[in-house]
């Protein structure tokens, strides 16, 4: 899929930063709602805890994964999430 990652970047909307990995991209949108796309051993594949990225208040990124910091002191990352 060359080029599919960058044509998904274009219709995210209202992006306030972008993050990354060594394969993927984190969007951190405006309204707080995050956006990750490319690789899914990488962190690009947030659906399992999508319902948990919202006010989100800044997000971090190692090489190979993803931790949203939320509003609360909520730290959210894929498979997990603690406090």
């Amino acid at each position: 899929m060359r080029g599919g990652y960058l044509i998904l970047a274009i219709w995210v909307k209202n992006v306030k930063s972008i993050y990354a990995t060594a394969a993927a991209f984190a969007a951190l949108k405006e309204d707080g709602t995050v956006v990750t796309w490319g690789s899914d051993a990488r962190g690009g594949d947030s659906s399992s805890v999508k319902d948990q990225l919202q006010h989100v208040k800044s997000i971090y990124a190692t090489e190979g994964a993803f931790a949203a910091l939320k509003e609360d002191g909520t730290v959210v990352g894929k498979e997990y999430s603690w406090r």
